[in-house]
């Protein structure tokens, strides 16, 4: 989860994208896109901590798909999640991942 809670989405996400080593002129755009896939566009604005569980649980994974890893540890990702915010995460780690079984 993201350690600055009373940060802005943006604030969250960007210091992870730069650690991920893309260039300093992608962040913003990477970012951007990244808030568009998590369909967290309207919560931008807002601190993390207000969001709801499922909106936490959508931020916590958009920083895990940072930099497109090869393989991510998930730990019951959809916990108290409603049926449509569960099958959007779902979605998006198949769009996203390779199942090799």
């Amino acid at each position: 989860m993201c350690l600055l809670l009373d940060r802005l989405l943006y604030v969250c996400l960007a210091p992870i994208v730069h650690l991920q080593g893309l260039k300093e002129s992608t962040i913003n755009s990477y970012v951007s896109a990244m808030i568009r896939q998590l369909g967290l566009e309207q919560y931008a604005d807002q601190p993390a901590g207000g969001y709801s569980g499922g909106n936490k649980r959508k931020l916590s994974l958009g920083i895990a798909l940072v930099g497109n890893p090869p393989i991510v540890f998930l730990d019951e990702p959809s916990t108290g999640m409603d049926p449509g915010s569960r099958r959007f995460m779902w979605d998006l780690l198949a769009s996203t991942m390779v199942c090799l079984f």
